[in-house]
């Protein structure tokens, strides 16, 4: 098995558990793991998603990450270990949100600013095998097709798979390009 490394990690309490739980900050998601081994194959109680979250201050010791579907509550051993946390999510929430930058480079080609298909303005998904930015309805669409036919991205969400040269190459076709193709 692969070992996974962590940018921050540590025991830390988590409300509604009897025990300490090992924490893990590792890109955009914070695992919460039973052992530091467990943590280094990647097998998690749970994964908070970062990129919908977000962290504030509680009592001396704790601080909370807050997402759409739950709020987690810790309790770290200092105050300074709680700062050194709060600071390590907060980078990772402003380095994910910075995954918008994605869709920003690929609609500077100005045929990307509208979905390939509807002609919808704002498309924030693509199929990266069709080379085409689409809308969300047309994203459904085109992932009823099956992956083999059209591989659905988003161009916020999924930023592990916008490499510099797929953007660079998305830039260059564009929809129009790609529509002539196609």
């Amino acid at each position: 098995p692969t070992s996974i490394t962590s940018d921050k990690s540590g025991y830390l309490e988590l409300r509604g558990y009897k025990t300490k739980i090992f924490t893990m900050l590792h890109g955009n998601k914070v695992l919460l793991c039973k052992s530091e081994q467990d943590a280094k194959i990647g097998l998690a109680i749970t994964k908070i998603p970062l990129n919908v979250a977000s962290i504030k201050q509680s009592d001396r010791k704790c601080f909370e990450i807050t997402t759409p579907f739950k709020s987690f509550s810790f309790t770290a051993e200092s105050e300074r270990e709680k700062q050194e946390w709060i600071e390590a999510v907060q980078q990772s929430i402003a380095e994910t949100l910075s995954d918008y930058e994605v869709a920003e480079k690929i609609w500077f080609n100005e045929a990307n600013r509208r979905c390939a298909d509807c002609q919808a303005p704002n498309p924030d998904w693509a199929s990266i095998n069709l080379c085409v930015v689409i809308c969300k309805n047309c994203a459904g669409q085109h992932r009823s097709l099956g992956p083999k036919m059209s591989k659905v991205r988003s161009l916020k969400m999924d930023a592990n798979i916008w490499s510099n040269e797929l953007v660079e190459l998305f830039i260059i076709i564009g929809n129009k390009r790609a529509n002539g193709f196609w």
